[in-house]
């Protein structure tokens, strides 16, 4: 479950760069050397943010498991 939000939240609102050298898409905000432009997502979230996200939701899925099924 973790991994699929993980996937999806770099997919989406993750902040994504492109490198002004080399024209590569990175999750930084320097590359080569050289300042990035952000391409996609929000220039707050990073990986770890994305990270924090995953981990409150491991934590709601199993609470939420264990007030429902009572486990």
């Amino acid at each position: 479950m973790a991994g699929l939000v993980d996937s999806w939240l770099g997919a989406t609102i993750q902040a994504q760069y492109r490198c002004n050298a080399c024209n590569k898409i990175t999750e930084k905000r320097k590359h080569c050397d050289s300042e990035t432009n952000i391409v996609s997502g929000f220039s707050w979230l990073n990986n770890d943010g994305v990270n924090a996200i995953c981990s409150l939701c491991g934590f709601l899925f199993v609470w939420i498991a264990q007030v429902l099924f009572i486990i």
